[in-house]
């Protein structure tokens, strides 16, 4: 089995507030860009910097907190939508309903029994691909990173929650 890494010689900069997009083919990269950067896996040489701090002198809990996520397929968690948005309970019940009236989905949080404090369950759902994404947003938003990943956020929605992501 061929253990070469798939990243080498990878240098670049980021400025605040910068966009920027990693594109390529199957194999070139970008996901195990994703895991260095979460501190998934380790690389063999080379620093990583955010801020001017070595991510891997940053505690890895402080990292992860402070990266977002809009993966390709929308992940909920076994729980209710408060915790769905907010999973280590830092936000308002006001700051959630505002971020959910931002992203489209206050209207159908508030369709819901319980509302916010609705159970998601993995069997079944009330949200369809889109509304899960949508979610996936709102739980970036709430978060207030200073970096936010997609890998591939619309692929797998339709083409009005595309125009909005």
């Amino acid at each position: 089995m061929n253990k070469e890494f798939v990243l080498k010689d990878i240098s670049f900069k980021i400025k605040g507030g910068e966009k920027i997009g990693v594109v390529g083919r199957t194999g070139a990269g970008k996901s195990s860009l994703i895991q260095v950067l979460f501190r998934m896996t380790e690389i063999n040489k080379g620093v990583i910097t955010i801020d001017d701090h070595n991510i891997k002198d940053v505690g890895l809990q402080f990292l992860r907190n402070s990266i977002a996520i809009i993966p390709q397929t929308p992940i909920t968690f076994l729980g209710t939508v408060k915790y769905n948005l907010d999973p280590i309970g830092k936000q308002t019940d006001a700051e959630l309903w505002e971020v959910l009236k931002e992203v489209g989905l206050e209207a159908k949080i508030k369709s819901l029994s319980g509302e916010l404090d609705h159970m998601i369950a993995f069997q079944q759902s009330v949200f369809s691909v889109g509304q899960k994404q949508l979610l996936c947003l709102a739980r970036a938003i709430i978060k207030h990173a200073k970096i936010v990943v997609l890998d591939e956020a619309t692929a797998n929605v339709d083409f009005k929650t595309d125009a909005f992501v």
